[in-house]
């Protein structure tokens, strides 16, 4: 939901290439890229933050509309979630 807090999984290798986020599960070997949105998002979560929070953050930084912006967040989160990260 978006009031959980966000804890990112510190086995996450990482690296950032060109304003992009490569990062690698060392427990799993699969790798998942993100691009400059994403690796704000990333940062983010790394603050131990509700995606709420991270939601309302990039509302103030981007121009996107809320739904828009809830629905892309939550799925990119529920996919980080999927791989672990």
């Amino acid at each position: 939901s978006k009031s959980t807090t966000l804890i990112v999984n510190e086995n996450i290798l990482n690296t950032e290439i060109d304003n992009e986020l490569v990062l690698m599960s060392i427990e799993t070997g699969s790798y998942f890229g993100l691009n400059a949105v994403g690796l704000r998002i990333w940062e983010l979560a790394k603050t131990n933050t509700s995606a709420e929070t991270i939601i309302n953050q990039l509302l103030q930084e981007f121009n996107v509309s809320k739904e828009q912006c809830e629905n892309e967040v939550l799925s990119l989160l529920e996919k980080m979630l999927e791989k672990k990260l």
